[in-house]
């Protein structure tokens, strides 16, 4: 409470004032009742607060425990809504200075001035007084499909609370949103709509008093933003072949959009690996629990059910897959009923004590005796039955008794009821007449009527009074609204209407009967149908133009569009009064409206009427807005002000060229040399960096944009380098003298300097192709893409990122953070570069460092100075370098003669120690009669090769011809004379020693190699010389080998034809910026081996 102000009693404030709207007396008039919304009342040093209908009431009444306090309390101050609260001493006070003024008009006086208000610190400890009456505490959206209702308190009566005709939700464009159902848990009700939002919607949600016995409705707001990834929160085995599994949230089971559910929902599901498959997949209780069916039974013991995440909640989220294990235990009971919910005479709903099979029949179930059959039965949740009971056939009032037959039900291991089943039902008894709940208007023509139960729509008659008494014969039809499922809602109607209509009305219901013949012979239930809020005289300003000169303006501005015809029109000079002068009195008198009826004109000669500002004051007679709302005093009296200024709202650097100045006011004359651009801190002129100015005049106000040099400022709203002040910011001011810009009314534009803003907006960097920055980065080198990198003008802050702002298609994001630098971090820095660390989403090893995956933004991001992106998709660009992945060698050997004779054994000698090297091939030739034989062995030592032919020629497997494969690998070097033959003694056949001088070889070729290249990627042949592979390839050791190549995508083959080259074991690179892949990297020069 104020500390400075004075509280009065309520019997000392009832002798000071005789208001009878706040001395505690009920309201004498409806304007009163208007006009005061709450009253604040101190009880022991806590002040409280009570509607002006609670305190009136409770004053009348005498009685309760808001009386009682009343008894106790010091007034404090009357609220007039919007949580203004007048001080009660400032209205006491106003009302012994003027006693014959109303107490509306008193607080309209006083409620401008902020010293007769509570302050703001005071009001915000302001409490609403207990009730002890059931309220709604809060209402909030959980998901994009459930909307929470928390009451302050579990004594809930459970069928109002479950009343979807209880509950209005409207989305932003004022549409109805369908409520499907409700559950009950403890003191929180749980709205699950028909349709799912989308993140970031705003509803409204009102809760009638009916749900909960309050003393009026509940109205609040919710706005849907779900970031939640949806989880598996249980299983159980239900039956025989079914185990339910439930979710943290619904789950969208009609992702497709087309009205059905997925027809691969049972991929989603997998039992033991795979061991039984799934028959089907049955969702239920708003999607937060399935039962999954399998094509054989369960076996007892532990299973393990699988859930995949491909399941998607309704924000799109994947479900994080998980196992579970699951114990299979045989169920032999029957199942039973447990319970009986939402009874009326046309309905029930029986609980049984487990699931059942979804296929019941309604002429299984009946009441009181066999002919009273149900019409209809439908299992819902799982182990519950919906039960229909048509006109004629409705349950009895007070204790009826329902009927299941034998074997009607089964549950899901197979047991049924072996006998039949009864259960009690209370079904309230039903003698009270209809009676109309709220009367509303959906429209300036059209009314919505809510009655407290259903009535049968062949009865009943209506029509509307006006604020007189007199009939308005103006009602043209009445409807039944439609539900969701286009069935009549019979507790609903739609009255149209010829005419709008305005104001307060009555509307008279006769003959209305219920369903079971209850009959309202007559109600009469006052409305009130309101455009806008009635215009206030406080609202409205005055100001004079011209002061002193032949012809003065005086302007009048109401601030909302208002009647320019009728009786409360404001171009009427009758309502006007200047100095006790009524301008319908002054010859030179003229008006006109301006700003869409916002204001109006005045022009009088001064010579008829001198208007002194500061001064004099404005008398307004009672006008009325567009809609016909009217003030609510007859009149009332406005100030009038000097003329002023156009003055500054904001400046704002808005691109990288771009300064828009908001002004206050619009401007009709122009001129943009008015307004100068200098740096902020040292002020330096900035003109030279002007290329021109234009204005809009579109919105309410005028908005000038000063064009600058292309990237004068940067993407944080400074100077860029290179220029006078780099680094400041920008500033704008109006020109010292000369100015002529300015608004209709002569007012110049005029104001100081205003620093510029940074507004803005981050955006993906531009290569110089125009191609957005997003890269891929292969940390490790293994071909694997590892993060996304994008690229932005400006930092982006660490904060405004997380795991749910982007979608990588085709990978699981596991980490998003910013960086300075566009690389793997682990943690994030404010910084240019956005991190996004990925793994292929089908866990795959493929080389895909060619993939240019595309990148949506799903969340805004924004920079450090809190300038928001939008969300956007994106193309990420291949900036990672083709690399070698496989090499495979192909030696191609030339035939060579070394030696023309018969022998059984003959050693190669070469110049080198060749052991265990391999390079070009050779054939070797024994030319004689003897052309082949068996028992050919070869072998290698240092640098000879020794090789044997059995001295029984014609025999064995083997032919001279083998000799090529097991010669293999001899490498020659620069001449033939490093080959030599000698002739050994073999045994039986012994050769003369002189013989094995006599033998050299007598030539030698050299063959090919054939080197098979495979790379990550597509290879641009236009970037290979294949004429000369040494241009572009290196061989180590044994230099620029002679050679061609031909590439086929990601295929290169060199064929090396030098002769005597050695490229076995040597090392392979590709020469530095030499070739480039299909998308312009240069490719790796990372060594390989060839082998």
């Amino acid at each position: 409470m104020n500390k400075n102000l004075k509280v009065l009693s309520s019997a000392a404030m009832a002798s000071a004032l005789a208001v009878p709207a706040v001395a505690g007396v009920a309201p004498t008039t409806a304007d009163a009742a208007e006009q005061i919304e709450s009253i604040a009342f101190e009880v022991d040093g806590q002040t409280y607060t009570a509607t002006y209908k609670e305190y009136a009431t409770a004053t009348l009444d005498g009685e309760g425990e808001l009386y009682d306090a009343i008894q106790d309390s010091s007034l404090v101050g009357i609220g007039v809504g919007d949580g203004v609260y007048v001080s009660y001493t400032a209205l006491a006070q106003a009302s012994l200075d003027n006693p014959d003024t109303g107490v509306q008009e008193l607080l309209d006086m006083l409620d401008d001035d902020a010293d007769n208000l509570v302050s703001d610190d005071d009001v915000a400890d302001f409490e609403d007084f207990p009730s002890g009456d059931v309220t709604v505490e809060n209402v909030s959206a959980i998901n994009l499909k459930q909307v929470e209702v928390e009451f302050n308190t579990e004594e809930l009566t459970t069928e109002d609370v479950q009343d979807t005709d209880n509950y209005t939700v409207m989305d932003s464009d004022d549409n109805d949103v369908s409520v499907d159902n409700v559950t009950v848990n403890g003191s929180t009700a749980t709205l699950t709509l028909t349709d799912a939002a989308d993140n970031q919607d705003e509803y409204s949600v009102t809760v009638d008093q009916d749900a909960f016995g309050g003393a009026e409705d509940f109205e609040g707001t919710v706005e849907f933003f779900d970031t939640t990834i949806p989880e598996v929160t249980g299983a159980d085995v239900v039956g025989s072949k079914t185990i339910k599994v439930m979710f943290s949230e619904p789950i969208n089971t009609d992702t497709d959009g087309d009205g059905t559910e997925d027809a691969d929902l049972e991929d989603a599901f997998q039992l033991n690996d795979g061991e039984q498959f799934v028959k089907d997949v049955n969702f239920m209780n708003n999607n937060t629990e399935a039962n999954v069916e399998f094509y054989t039974d369960l076996e007892e013991g532990t299973q393990t059910i699988s859930v995949s995440n491909d399941l998607e909640d309704y924000a799109g989220y994947s479900l994080i897959g998980t196992d579970l294990e699951v114990e299979v235990v045989e169920d032999t009971e029957a199942p039973e009923i447990v319970g009986v919910e939402d009874v009326s005479p046309n309905k029930a709903t029986l609980v049984f004590s487990e699931e059942i099979e979804s296929g019941v029949n309604a002429a299984d179930f009946y009441h009181t005796n066999t002919n009273e059959v149900a019409t209809g039965a439908t299992v819902v949740d799982g182990n519950k039955v919906e039960l229909t009971f048509a006109p004629g056939d409705e349950l009895p009032n007070g204790t009826a008794y329902i009927y299941v037959k034998d074997e009607a039900i089964t549950d899901l291991w197979g047991n049924q009821n072996d006998q039949q089943l009864r259960v009690a039902a209370e079904v309230e008894v039903d003698e009270t007449a209809p009676s109309i709940q709220d009367v509303e208007a959906s429209a300036q023509n059209e009314l919505t009527v809510t009655y407290d139960e259903d009535v049968d729509k062949d009865t009943g008659s209506y029509m509307i009074l006006d604020e007189e008494g007199e009939e308005l014969d103006i009602v043209d039809n009445v409807e039944y609204k439609d539900d969701e499922d286009g069935n009549d809602m019979l507790d609903t109607l739609v009255l149209s209407l010829d005419d709008n209509v305005y104001g307060d009305h009555t509307l008279v219901a006769e003959d209305v009967e219920d369903t079971v013949g209850n009959a309202l012979d007559s109600q009469e239930v006052d409305f009130f149908v309101e455009d806008e809020t009635k215009p206030k005289f406080s609202t409205f300003s005055s100001t004079l133009y011209q002061d002193g000169q032949a012809t003065e303006v005086l302007v009048v501005d109401f601030e909302e569009q208002m009647a320019v015809s009728g009786e409360y029109s404001v171009l009427d000079l009758s309502k006007y009064i200047v100095n006790g002068t009524s301008l319908e009195d002054v010859d030179s008198a003229s008006i006109t409206a301006t700003d869409q009826n916002t204001k109006v004109r005045i022009e009088v000669e001064q010579s008829d009427l001198n208007i002194t500002d500061g001064t004099d004051e404005l008398e307004i007679g009672r006008v009325a807005d567009a809609a016909g709302n009217t003030t609510s005093a007859l009149s009332g009296q406005v100030d009038i002000d000097p003329a002023g200024t156009v003055d500054v709202d904001t400046v704002e650097a808005t691109d990288n060229n771009k300064v828009t100045v908001t002004l206050d006011d619009t401007v009709t004359d122009f001129e943009a040399d008015d307004f100068e651009l200098i740096s902020a801190s040292s002020e330096s002129d900035l003109s030279s960096a002007v290329i021109g100015a234009s204005i809009d005049n579109s919105g309410d106000t005028s908005e000038v944009t000063m064009t600058l040099q292309d990237d004068f400022l940067t993407d944080d709203g400074v100077i860029s380098s290179g220029n006078t002040d780099a680094g400041e910011q920008v500033a704008v001011r109006t020109a010292g003298s000369n100015v002529t810009t300015a608004n209709s009314y002569g007012e110049f534009v005029s104001f100081a300097k205003e620093t510029a803003t940074d507004e803005i907006k981050p955006e993906l960097e531009l290569d110089n192709d125009d191609n957005e920055m997003v890269t891929t980065l292969d940390n490790d080198s293994n071909g694997l893409i590892d993060a996304v990198v994008l690229e932005y003008t400006e930092p982006i802050a660490n904060s405004s990122v997380s795991n749910l702002t982007y979608n990588v298609d085709g990978y699981e994001v596991n980490d998003v953070y910013t960086n300075t630098s566009a690389a793997i971090a682990g943690s994030g820095t404010d910084g240019k570069f956005v991190i996004i660390e990925v793994s292929n989403s089908d866990n795959t090893v493929t080389m895909d460092t060619d993939a240019t995956p595309s990148v949506e933004q799903v969340l805004p991001i924004s920079d450090d100075s809190g300038n928001t992106k939008e969300a956007g998709t994106s193309e990420a660009m291949d900036n990672v370098a083709a690399q070698i992945s496989t090499l495979d060698l192909t030696q191609d050997g030339s035939n060579v003669t070394l030696y023309e004779d018969t022998t059984n054994e003959f050693t190669i000698t070469t110049a080198d120690d060749l052991d265990g090297a391999y390079g070009n091939t050779v054939d070797v030739e024994v030319t004689s009669a003897d052309t082949a034989g068996d028992g050919i062995e070869a072998a290698y030592a240092s640098n000879t090769l020794t090789i044997t032919i059995d001295e029984t020629p014609g025999t064995g497997d083997n032919t001279l011809a083998s000799l090529k494969t097991e010669v293999e690998g001899i490498q020659n070097g620069n001449s033939t004379s490093d080959f030599e033959v000698t002739l050994n003694s073999n045994g039986t056949n012994t050769l003369a020693d002189d013989d094995s001088d006599d033998v050299t070889s007598t030539a030698f070729t050299g063959g090919s190699d054939e080197i098979a290249l495979t790379f990550t990627e597509d290879i641009d042949a236009s970037t290979v010389d294949t004429d000369d592979l040494s241009t572009d390839f290196e061989i180590s050791s044994v230099g620029n080998e002679g050679g061609t190549v031909a590439v086929a995508g990601e295929d290169v083959t060199l064929n090396v034809t030098t002769a005597d080259a050695q490229v076995q074991g040597e090392t392979l690179k590709v020469k530095s910026s030499a070739v480039q892949d299909s998308n312009g990297v240069d490719v790796t020069n990372t060594f390989e081996t060839i082998n």
